[in-house]
């Protein structure tokens, strides 16, 4: 080793040292403090931690930094309320004490969502007014976050129309940050309100077929619902028939629901009235033999030719009678009228003749019988049989007229006679027969059986 060359190195070394340490022992000149921004993420917690270093750029010292700080202390932490841009000073000590100072700007930012749970379903029930309002606490079940949520959830409206339609409703919290989370809830709206059944009594007329349909409308008064009548029905059915045996007053219940299924009745009477008359019909010819006591009864059902009524017929009279006996003086035709009524009063007419007859000659005999009784001295009618020639001789009073008729009532001969106390008649030109003679005089009336055969 060359000792000349290492003593003046090892000189150089030691000054370069002491002269080091002599200046660092006297250092005046303060340390050149660098900042940088940055931006922090706030923690679950709601807060963040810096030390000087998170800010420092490279802060020199000719001796060497010994401390940093931020905002004078070791570490500094940052809240909700921080959140946005935020100056920090950061302080660099050298050994001496020296210091120097800079400015940074720490931006705090908030990331983290809030957590929001909803109840799975709500039951919400319509006012007064016929609305509900979902507010958020009804609906959210918990809601929290690592900073302050400014909103949570929305009011939701909801009507008449939302009966029945189970609606999804999502709620939403956001936090100062503008920072959402969401959850969502089923709500099924209830209406809980019954609607006002009213009632009115109506009359109604049974058609020609015997029957007549009720329906609720008919028996409806302006009943009425907050959110509107769905269903009406009569006794439980949408119509209810009614015919000739309701004819009367008649209790019946009107029922109204609602959408909800609220129901409500009230009663009503529907008087049942029949106006349409009977369809009377006649037979044209009615038939009415005397017997042998020279009588016949006539029924007034006898009369009737299939008449109708939309309710049936109660009752038949012929001349306003429920029945009608002929006699001798009735042989002939008679015109009758059938008087047909149903139950509720209505009528009809029609009208029929009755044709008397005579078969068994029950009135010949019985006339023949009278006036041989009580016109032996009156009258004088021969020869009796006759084969065509008649003679009447009157003591009693003078003839007027004549009147000859057939067994079954019909006239086949009539003479006025003047003033006359006898007369001869004629009957040449009439068939062989029995005929009734009626001779009328100015006092009496009399009638007997006359046989023509030649």
């Amino acid at each position: 080793m060359n000792l000349h060359l290492f003593i003046p190195l090892l000189f150089i070394v030691l000054f370069s040292s002491f002269s080091s340490y002599s200046q660092c022992a006297n250092d005046s000149i303060s340390p050149t403090a660098v900042c940088q921004d940055i931006t922090i993420h706030l923690a679950a917690s709601g807060y963040a931690h810096i030390n000087p270093l998170h800010i420092d750029n490279g802060s020199t010292d000719n001796c060497g930094i010994t401390n940093y700080l931020v905002n004078g202390q070791i570490t500094d932490t940052f809240s909700c309320d921080d959140i946005g841009s935020n100056s920090v000073i950061l302080t660099v000590i050298d050994s001496s004490g020296n210091v120097d100072h800079c400015t940074a700007v720490v931006t705090v930012v908030d990331l983290i969502a809030p957590n929001i749970t909803c109840i799975d379903t709500v039951s919400l029930p319509l006012d007064s007014n016929s609305l509900a309002f979902l507010t958020p606490n009804l609906a959210i079940s918990s809601v929290s976050d690592n900073c302050n949520i400014i909103n949570w959830g929305t009011l939701e409206l909801f009507d008449c129309n939302d009966v029945g339609s189970p609606r999804t409703v999502t709620m939403t919290a956001t936090d100062m940050s503008g920072n959402q989370s969401s959850c969502s809830t089923v709500v099924y709206t209830r209406e809980h309100i019954a609607p006002v059944a009213i009632c009115q009594n109506i009359t109604l007329a049974l058609s020609p077929t015997g029957f007549t349909v009720v329906y609720p409308h008919q028996i409806d008064n302006g009943s009425f619902d907050n959110c509107g009548i769905m269903d009406y029905w009569i006794n439980g059915v949408d119509s209810f028939i009614l015919g000739a045996n309701n004819i009367g007053v008649n209790t019946v219940v009107l029922t109204v629901r609602d959408s909800a299924g609220n129901t409500a009745n009230c009663v009503a009477t529907v008087t049942i009235v029949d106006l349409i008359a009977p369809i009377a019909s006649c037979r044209s010819i009615v038939n009415a033999p005397l017997n042998t006591a020279g009588v016949s009864t006539v029924s007034a059902i006898d009369l009737d030719h299939n008449s109708s009524d939309n309710i049936g017929i109660t009752s038949y009279l012929i001349d306003g009678l429920p029945s009608k006996t002929f006699n001798c003086n009735d042989v002939g035709n008679t015109p009758a009228t059938l008087y047909v009524m149903d139950a509720s009063g209505n009528v009809d007419t029609c009208y029929s003749t009755i044709k008397v007859t005579d078969p068994l000659s029950s009135c010949l005999l019985a006339n023949s019988s009278i006036l041989a009784a009580s016109t032996a001295n009156e009258i004088t009618i021969f020869p009796n049989p006759t084969k065509g020639n008649l003679n009447i001789n009157s003591s009693d009073a003078p003839l007027e007229q004549l009147t000859l008729k057939t067994i079954t009532g019909k006239t086949v001969l009539e003479q006025s006679i003047n003033q006359q106390m006898s007369y001869e008649l004629d009957l040449k030109e009439l068939p062989n027969a029995i005929y009734l003679l009626t001779v009328k005089t100015t006092a009496n009336t009399y009638s007997k059986k006359i046989i023509l055969q030649e």
